[in-house]
């Protein structure tokens, strides 16, 4: 999600009249809530410091007030990148009010950041059932479920997602990526004539996405699609530089008896750590 509709998305659920700014009021403590309102406008008008001092001083002042942690983990994952600092903050914000599906969200991204995939699957399935409507989960656990090498539930989730293509009502805004990611995982289970036509709709709503590119290659690849696996890779090399277009070029070249080629890109595809490009110039390079 992009970095602003993640903003209003924080203002919406911020400027709510929710049960613990009810608590607050009843309790004469109306400055509370006119703090935090003005610390989410300057969090809006990029005034970060002044949101994360005001954030900081609710805390001080008032440390049951669960939406000033929400706010601050925010600032610490989105703008500090501090993730581990984000996830204290989400983790009380969901003591204090244990059913707000957006810090379960947004600890999720933060457990993502530094690995906790499972953490993060456990914080996204809690961010559905406290909020089914939110695509973004579902975008993120159907992430975390491919790099759990759970393909199939992986693609259960891109294809809930993409029920709402078209859904004017439905703030998201990633459809390319879903398909993307929805082609690998179909790639993986060797399912490469129904990865094609998913990496082609990706295509087909954006392409400058360098993944996309490399997906169909290693798709075409697999097909026995040579010449076509090495266009895909040059294009997305053309758009970002990365060890894995080369890998697969460099194959792609072997496999149509270009040598020299094919080990040149091997080479190239060797400087960015990959292990298997190594493995393959032992193989045919030398």
């Amino acid at each position: 999600m992009k970095k602003n509709l993640l903003v209003v998305l924080m203002l919406i659920s911020a400027l709510s009249f929710s049960q613990d700014s009810i608590k607050y009021v009843e309790q004469g403590i109306e400055e509370t809530l006119d703090l935090y309102t003005k610390a989410v406008k300057k969090l809006e008008n990029h005034d970060i410091d002044g949101a994360f001092k005001d954030a900081n001083e609710i805390i001080k002042s008032a440390p049951n007030f669960a939406k000033a942690y929400g706010l601050r983990g925010y600032i610490n994952y989105f703008y500090k990148k501090s993730p581990e600092l984000a996830i204290a903050d989400f983790t009380t914000q969901l003591q204090l009010n244990p059913t707000n599906a957006g810090a379960y969200l947004y600890r999720g991204y933060s457990c993502e950041e530094i690995g906790r995939i499972d953490e993060a699957k456990l914080d996204y399935d809690n961010a559905i059932k406290f909020d089914s409507e939110n695509l973004n989960s579902y975008y993120r656990r159907g992430i975390c479920k491919a790099n759990l090498q759970d393909f199939l539930g992986a693609i259960t989730d891109y294809d809930f997602i993409l029920n709402y293509k078209g859904d004017r009502k439905v703030e998201f805004d990633q459809w390319a990526t879903v398909y993307s990611d929805r082609a690998y995982c179909l790639a993986e289970l060797n399912r490469f004539k129904e990865g094609l036509l998913s990496i082609n709709e990706a295509l087909k709503l954006d392409e400058s996405l360098w993944y996309s590119w490399c997906i169909r290659g290693e798709i075409c690849f697999k097909m026995d699609e040579f010449q076509k696996c090495i266009n895909d890779m040059d294009r997305s090399i053309s758009i970002q530089n990365q060890g894995n277009a080369y890998y697969y070029k460099g194959l792609a070249n072997i496999k149509l008896g270009k040598i020299k080629d094919g080990c040149a890109d091997l080479a190239k595809s060797s400087e960015f750590g990959l292990v298997e490009a190594k493995e393959a110039i032992k193989k045919y390079c030398n």
